[in-house]
């Protein structure tokens, strides 16, 4: 998990945003020496043998 993000806002208007990030999550970005935009982006997949509907 990266951290929690809080938004608040009325019906039609975001009035404030949060985003606390826990202390390991912070130095593995920094750790990277790179930006997850300049990363390829990676497919979430199950296992071959994973089947969800049966």
């Amino acid at each position: 998990m990266e951290g929690l993000y809080i938004k608040i806002e009325t019906s039609t208007v975001v009035n404030e945003r949060y985003k606390y990030i826990r202390a390991g999550f912070l130095q593995t970005v920094f750790d990277s020496q790179s930006h997850w935009m300049d990363r390829p982006l990676l497919t979430n997949r199950l296992q071959d043998d994973i089947d969800l509907f049966t």
